[in-house]
């Protein structure tokens, strides 16, 4: 899902979750594609529901090598000590693979220094926070909610359909000798993006008796909704739609079970 889209769609759903109670902040990392989900993504999807931040959007430098991670250590333990001061209580963060970082090495850098200055908001986001990451502290996510669109596993069929597409590409890839790690998201997600990667463009070269790059175009719009996908939910493309991911389902984290609970089946966000 694109950065700007997944910032609408992220709002709404904690909207619906009632989860916009006293100050929010929101984080993300300095980047222009992160700043574009912000400007044109969450902070129109806020409005249009009357929210506002308590402070400016907080981004965090990038860094590109090892040298230049203590910068964004130190960006990021400010703003942990800038929301605690505001009495924000509710962090929203839209993370992400950015320079150096991967999955959700802000929530996960965040959370750690949030911990250790003893402050606890609740916790927003979609799936680039992966919430119930083991690597990230469990009393920091407690209660965080997650809107997501990723189906990468057994557990995240619950009150849904088993993923047909999923089950393949990991039999396919555990014959080849490369079996998916069990719980490892990063695995999982990697695994079933390359299958989705290789079974889409079989897809659309299969259905084209001339290939060129219009046709490849027109053939993906008009896949509509019919292609399964082994990461996420379900899709839709069509003209003007490049980004098929089309289901969310929001899921909460406790720290009581360790484990996270969805609070609602996959809908459509269109």
């Amino acid at each position: 899902m694109a950065f700007d889209r997944s910032g609408q769609v992220t709002i709404e759903g904690l909207f619906q979750q009632k989860y916009f109670t006293g100050k929010l902040g929101l984080l993300t990392w300095d980047d222009p594609t992160y700043r574009k989900a912000v400007q044109t993504g969450y902070l129109p999807a806020l409005a249009r529901h009357g929210i506002t931040l308590a402070t400016d959007p907080v981004y965090v430098p990038v860094s590109q090598n090892a040298n230049d991670i203590s910068g964004s250590t130190a960006a990021i333990s400010n703003a942990v000590t800038k929301f605690k001061t505001l009495g924000v209580d509710h962090v929203i963060i839209q993370d992400g693979a950015a320079g150096v970082w991967k999955g959700d090495g802000l929530t996960f850098e965040f959370q750690q220094q949030a911990k250790s200055q003893q402050y606890k908001p609740r916790y927003g986001g979609n799936t680039s926070i992966d919430a119930g990451g083991s690597i990230n502290p469990s009393d920091q996510e407690d209660t965080e909610l997650e809107v997501s669109d990723a189906d990468l596993e057994a557990v995240d069929d619950a009150g849904w359909h088993l993923n047909a597409a999923r089950e393949k590409c990991f039999k396919i890839e555990a014959d080849a000798g490369y079996p998916v790690k069990p719980g490892n998201g990063n695995d999982e997600a990697e695994a079933a993006l390359d299958c989705d990667t290789a079974f889409f463009l079989q897809r659309l070269l299969n259905s084209l008796s001339l290939i060129t790059v219009d046709d490849l175009l027109r053939a993906a719009d008009g896949l509509g909704t019919s292609f399964a996908s082994a990461l996420v939910y379900g899709t839709n493309l069509f003209p003007g739609r490049r980004d098929g991911s089309d289901y969310v389902r929001v899921l909460e984290y406790l720290d009581s079970c360790q484990c996270t609970k969805y609070k609602n089946a996959p809908y459509r966000v269109g």
